[in-house]
């Protein structure tokens, strides 16, 4: 006779052991202008035709142990003067790594504000720890990403454009508390953390719970 008592425990095992084995790029969503972003009221980035977008997709590499950030960043026809994605403090310069070639350049990790670098920041709702960045060249359609070990979180963004000062854009949720849950609220984004805490699942470990599932459920079948 099999043990499948054996069998089972096995497998618990592995899921509870093995959540880093594999990596899947499963970290991914969007949130777009009156559904998750406000906009400047009257400007072209608060338009329900060509809606502002930000979205994110991020994947974890085993074999370095880091985590690629990838966002995209639309806004109707106002160019991009640049775009601060929160940090938890603690996080430094240092722990970002921008490839050659990236369509941004980071202009430094602080707390910004609304008054801030020269009043840069118009229309920012309150002061977020996070990076500041810029792009290379002027455009309202961008793809930057950069690598770090910090893994992912739920927080804030703010963008403006580059010419006017009445043009801006943050998540809804900018003011509230950065949802603990997997699935978040639609109302932030995917950040990295500071404090390198994850509050969204790594890919590992779903990949490895619906196999443990699949396994169990072939041997229950087996079984009966």
């Amino acid at each position: 006779m099999k043990n499948w008592g054996m069998a089972i425990i096995a497998i618990v095992a592995l899921l509870l052991s093995g959540s880093g084995a594999f990596a899947l790029p499963t970290l991914s969503g969007s949130i777009t202008y009156d559904t998750g972003i406000y906009a400047s009221p009257g400007t072209d980035w608060a338009n329900s035709a060509n809606k502002a977008t930000l979205s994110w997709y991020v994947t974890y590499f085993e074999s370095t142990k880091m985590w690629n950030y990838m966002y995209t960043w639309y806004g109707y026809r106002k160019v991009l003067s640049h775009i601060i994605i929160e940090v938890t403090p603690g996080a430094v310069a240092s722990d970002f790594i921008f490839s050659p070639g990236e369509l941004v350049t980071m202009g430094g990790i602080d707390t910004h504000t609304a008054t801030s670098e020269g009043n840069s920041n118009p229309g920012m709702p309150g002061p977020m720890y996070g990076m500041k960045l810029e792009p290379t060249e002027e455009t309202n359609y961008i793809n930057f990403g950069f690598d770090t070990w910090r893994p992912p979180v739920w927080g804030d963004f703010y963008a403006k454009d580059g010419n006017s000062g009445l043009v801006y854009a943050y998540n809804t949720g900018f003011l509230d508390e950065d949802p603990a849950s997997d699935t978040g609220d639609g109302r932030h984004i995917v950040v990295p953390d500071g404090t390198g805490t994850s509050s969204v699942p790594e890919p590992g470990t779903l990949l490895l719970l619906g196999l443990g599932l699949i396994g169990i459920g072939i041997i229950l079948r087996e079984m009966f």
